[in-house]
């Protein structure tokens, strides 16, 4: 058992060390390309990154119901494109450093609605933990005021950051609601094609009334982003 928290805890700690790689190559991707065209740029790389990947391995494609099918695409469209996209354009105002904390509010956001929805019962530390994280969201926030204004881009961008991260936490809330297991390659592979069929409209409608421009660094980012934290 202790040899499983061991690795599960590694595990956690390469998922979200990518995750906040991911919150920096969001900030690249601000300051260089609109997010309409990059976040379904993001799923066109990686789907058949994905899909190719789960024939390779074999991996199970399990059969699902029609409610589950639907619990799916709630799930890519909050924890994966809405994610996407709120996370870059809160970048275009806020932070990476303050995006990076904020987001540290997602464990926050999980265990709360853990506990309200599935009647989990969190620990005394578990407890601490959570008013650390939501003490440092805080300070943040704080931190964004100038003498006794408030810097409304700033804190605009922050709570962009909380709604992007709000999305990530229903993802993982509403994955318990799947009745059969789903392995991780198949079910990323599903949200990444949801993904890219959700976001591709917005492309679509920016290209019909706009020019759209991407910086080099931009597409490195996206290129980045679609590989390891997609």
């Amino acid at each position: 058992m202790d040899s499983q928290r061991i690795i599960a805890g590694a595990l956690m700690t390469i998922a979200m060390t990518l995750v906040g790689s991911g919150v920096v190559a969001s900030k690249i991707i601000a300051g260089g390309m609109h997010p309409f065209p990059a976040v379904p740029l993001r799923f066109l790389i990686s789907t058949p990154i994905l899909w190719g990947l789960v024939f390779l391995t074999s991996t199970p494609r399990s059969r699902l119901l029609a409610k589950e099918y639907m619990i799916v695409m709630i799930q890519a469209a909050a924890g994966s494109a809405g994610y996407s996209i709120l996370m870059i354009l809160a970048l275009t105002l806020t932070t990476s450093a303050n995006a990076s904390v904020i987001h540290g509010l997602l464990p926050v956001l999980a265990a709360l609605v853990a506990t309200l929805a599935l009647k989990e019962r969190l620990g005394a530390k578990l407890w601490i933990a959570v008013g650390a994280v939501t003490a440092g969201a805080l300070l943040v926030n704080v931190a964004s005021a100038k003498g006794f204004g408030l810097d409304l881009k700033l804190l605009a961008g922050n709570l962009l950051v909380v709604l992007a991260v709000s999305g990530e936490a229903l993802f993982a809330i509403l994955n318990k609601r799947i009745s059969k297991p789903l392995a991780p390659l198949y079910l990323a592979a599903l949200m990444s094609s949801i993904s890219l069929v959700l976001t591709l409209p917005l492309t679509a409608a920016l290209v019909a009334f706009s020019t759209v421009a991407a910086a080099p660094a931009a597409l490195l980012a996206t290129v980045y982003i679609s590989i390891f934290p997609t």
